[in-house]
């Protein structure tokens, strides 16, 4: 009897280490089903993103002072006797004048634009190595890049470096009428004059021409600081040749207020002043001069090279404060 139930308790106990058997097997294979899967390798390669940035803002700009340019100039220019004494007058016309009175007079008006103009805008110069042009037998060029246009130019971007307005017209009013050169311009300056109302000054830029005793053509030159210059005659027109120009001695004050401030900067840079029976134009606005730069004999850079000197000594004139 007891070896049977020997039996028996081995025999549970089998089935009882079987099934513990069995369900650990069971669960070791649940458990192994449940592992995660490998992961994806990692792209370590740097990603492009958009970001959304914000609309940029900016500081108000300052507001600019209004006519004062040159803060430098602080109180209006004042001329001298001595500024008198060192310009003397020539031309053809008789008219009595006086250069301390001319000094004095009240020329500027409340635009300060220049317009530059050409009435003989073919004249010349003589060539010079790098400066050959097609023509130059006769002194005048069609081509802009080798006539008295260029020394416009010239003096257009001086006068812009200085802060001033200017509106020039390259037009070669003697191209195809010398003789009708000047009625031409007129026309221009009219129109120019509706469209700009600002202009405070008008420059007709020209080169003059003479020969020297043997022949040669002229040259008016300058040599300062290692620097040639083509020195410069102001021309001023009046009503003695018998047409309308009441206002003759307003330009006459303006040119000699520009050649006073010539003679401080640049002494002997400007010729005398040529004080003419004719008007050229110069009826039209106060502000009106017509300017020889140089001589036929003269070469282009020199001429060039006297538009510096000349734009400084206008937007000193142009700038300086009213009284």
């Amino acid at each position: 009897m007891k070896g049977s139930e020997g039996l028996k308790t081995g025999f549970v106990l089998t089935l009882i280490l079987c099934a513990v058997l069995v369900r650990w097997l069971l669960s070791w294979q649940v458990a192994g089903s449940e592992r995660p899967e490998a992961e994806e390798p990692v792209d370590l390669r740097p990603r492009l993103t958009t970001l959304q940035t914000p609309e940029p803002t900016f500081a108000p700009e300052p507001e600019l002072p209004g006519d004062e340019i040159f803060p430098q100039i602080r109180e209006p220019i004042r001329f001298t006797q001595e500024d008198a004494q060192g310009i003397l007058i020539g031309g053809r016309c008789s008219y009595r004048t006086d250069v301390s009175e001319a000094l004095q007079t009240s020329w500027l008006g409340p635009g300060r634009t220049v317009l530059i103009i050409h009435t003989h805008g073919t004249e010349a110069y003589t060539p010079c190595p790098g400066w050959e042009y097609a023509g130059s037998e006769t002194l005048r060029s069609e081509d802009p890049d080798y006539s008295v246009v260029r020394v416009g130019r010239a003096l257009t971007q001086a006068l812009e470096n200085q802060g001033i307005t200017v509106v020039h017209d390259e037009t070669m009013h003697d191209r195809l009428s010398f003789s009708g050169a000047y009625g031409a311009s007129a026309q221009a300056v009219q129109k120019l004059l509706e469209a700009h109302p600002d202009v405070g000054m008008i420059l007709d830029l020209h080169r003059d021409a003479a020969l020297n005793p043997d022949g040669s053509e002229f040259a008016a030159t300058l040599r300062s600081g290692g620097t040639e210059y083509a020195r410069l005659m102001l021309v001023v027109g009046t009503d003695q040749g018998g047409l309308y120009h009441p206002d003759w001695r307003m330009n006459l004050g303006c040119a000699a207020q520009l050649q006073a401030l010539l003679n401080r900067s640049l002494p002997g840079l400007c010729r005398d002043l040529d004080l003419r029976t004719e008007r050229f134009n110069q009826n039209l606005s106060p502000g009106s001069i017509l300017i020889e730069v140089g001589a036929a004999g003269n070469t282009l850079p020199q001429a060039i090279a006297s538009m510096q000197p000349l734009a400084e000594a206008i937007a000193a004139l142009l700038t300086q404060p009213d009284d």
